[in-house]
């Protein structure tokens, strides 16, 4: 009797390992460099900024031109890449805040 509680325990505990999600955790990088990156994109001699249309947004950055004119969207993934490498990308962390960026690997 007790080789078969053993048996089902070990059974179980097998299962519930097999069931149960991966917890992968990606490390943070760091956060992305909107502004520099506005910069190596357009390779100009205007110096670009970055900057939220809606500061409760945070897929609303945008490039701008002095004084402050949004000229195009901004992608974080490539912007993460930019500035950490390959395998980075951007992560929001609260998608109601534009400036809850971070880089992930």
């Amino acid at each position: 009797m007790r080789s078969l509680f053993t048996a089902v325990a070990t059974m179980i505990v097998g299962a519930s390992t097999l069931l149960t999600p991966a917890t992968a955790s990606a490390a943070v990088l760091g956060g992305p460099d909107l502004a520099g990156y506005c910069n190596y994109k357009h390779r100009t001699n205007v110096l670009y900024s970055a900057g939220p249309l809606n500061l409760f947004s945070a897929y609303s950055w945008r490039c701008t031109l002095p004084p402050g004119i949004p000229t195009d969207d901004i992608d974080v993934n490539a912007a993460c890449r930019w500035k950490y490498g390959k395998g980075a990308y951007g992560f929001t962390t609260n998608p109601g805040w534009a400036h809850s960026w971070q880089c992930r690997r």
